[in-house]
């Protein structure tokens, strides 16, 4: 997973840095944050690749809680939206319930019975105007009250919308918060010791490190076991896959002599280092798709703050998708939701334990690591 992405270039933003959309919603990251970005792709040393992680974290802390707030802001204007359409559809109700019964009572008798009794052509025709009016009252109280209807339907909609992006802002907010935590404490740690000793704090740092590598690896293994028992489920078969993302492979499938890459056994071979994904590097927010149509099983972050897409599929086998973005271009899937070969889920990030931007595309059947490269078609 801590693959490099050096050589792959921070794209300009399609927005201004800190543009808002029309609702007056952050969309575009800011200056802050794609200097950090730059930093840590461009860091030479241990020391300056925490600080810039920490300035990278800080900055998109900022962007989440500002868009966190004009979320809430907006959704509190829905609300009041809807009760505002909640009392108008009321009054309109009753107000049609007061017509349905003018109209009971003027049908009670008919045209010429009224013309009958009266010996008038004219109470005949004000009668049958008077009749006529109601009709029409009725008929545009009914469309009304359905437009009214429409309008709830849709705000409901948003607030659903809004809610789902305020967890998920939450959590987000929560994982850059916890990283900041570690990130200042091994920042700490290096600048206090004497430049005799930074060697062995460096040492613990890359511990800790791979220790965190092991817990999210952990992690990844035991959403990928609950997502494979619902792969087992009937799903869409798959005609065909395609490549989540377009980009360079930074990291092939297998054995590794990276350090951080924790032990796995493969093919009966147990493995020090093992690399169970194909590592993809690709420029900052690159789109990701889903390589095969399935249904999403879980949108969230690992225990070292990378964020995840876990799709299930026909026949047992699921996808891993990581270190995607959480801030800027979070993921668009949610638990529950069924894709296609080829929708997008999110976009390329550096979210967890990476120095640079690139998307970690792990394949299994069941328990057993498949090479991504097996699955997909000749390229990218």
């Amino acid at each position: 997973m801590p693959t490099s992405g050096k050589g792959i270039p921070f794209p300009s933003p399609s927005r201004a840095p800190g543009a808002s959309d029309a609702l007056g919603l952050p969309t575009g990251p800011s200056d802050a944050e794609v200097e950090a970005a730059r930093a840590v792709i461009a860091a030479t040393s241990l020391a300056d690749r925490l600080d810039a992680q920490g300035r990278l974290a800080a900055a998109e802390r900022s962007f989440l809680l500002e868009r966190q707030a004009a979320v809430r802001a907006e959704h509190a204007a829905g609300v009041a939206r809807i009760a505002e359409l909640e009392g108008r559809r009321l009054d309109r109700t009753a107000l049609l319930d007061r017509l349905l019964q003018e109209t009971y009572r003027a049908t009670r008798t008919n045209a010429l019975g009224v013309f009958l009794s009266s010996g008038s052509l004219v109470q005949t025709l004000v009668y049958r105007d008077a009749l006529a009016a109601l009709a029409s009252q009725q008929l545009a109280l009914t469309e009304e009250l359905r437009r009214i209807s429409d309008e709830v339907r849709r705000q409901e909609e948003g607030l659903a919308r809004q809610e789902a992006e305020l967890a998920m802002l939450l959590e987000s907010v929560g994982a850059k918060e916890k990283l900041l935590v570690v990130l200042q404490a091994r920042a700490q740690a290096l600048v206090a010791v004497a430049s005799g000793g930074r060697a062995a704090a460096e040492i613990d740092v890359l511990t800790q490190l791979a220790q965190e590598v092991a817990e999210a690896s952990t992690a990844s293994d035991e959403l990928i076991a609950r997502a494979a028992a619902v792969a087992n489920a009937p799903l869409p078969q798959a005609a065909s896959w395609v490549w989540p993302v377009r980009g360079v492979i930074s990291q092939p499938f297998g054995p590794t002599l990276l350090p951080l890459e924790p032990p796995r056994t493969y093919g009966g071979i147990p493995y020090p280092h093992f690399h169970d994904a194909i590592d993809v590097a690709a420029p900052l927010r690159t789109p990701v798709t889903a390589a095969a149509p399935g249904l999403v099983t879980f949108v969230g972050h690992l225990p070292d703050g990378a964020m995840i897409v876990v799709i299930a599929h026909a026949g047992g086998i699921v996808t891993l998708y990581a270190h995607l973005d959480d801030t800027v271009a979070p993921p668009t899937v949610h638990a529950g939701d069924t894709v296609a070969a080829g929708d997008r889920i999110g976009a390329v990030g550096m979210t967890g334990i990476t120095t640079g931007p690139h998307l970690h595309f792990v394949v299994r059947r069941g328990d057993l690591p498949l090479d991504p490269r097996s699955m997909l078609p000749d390229g990218p």
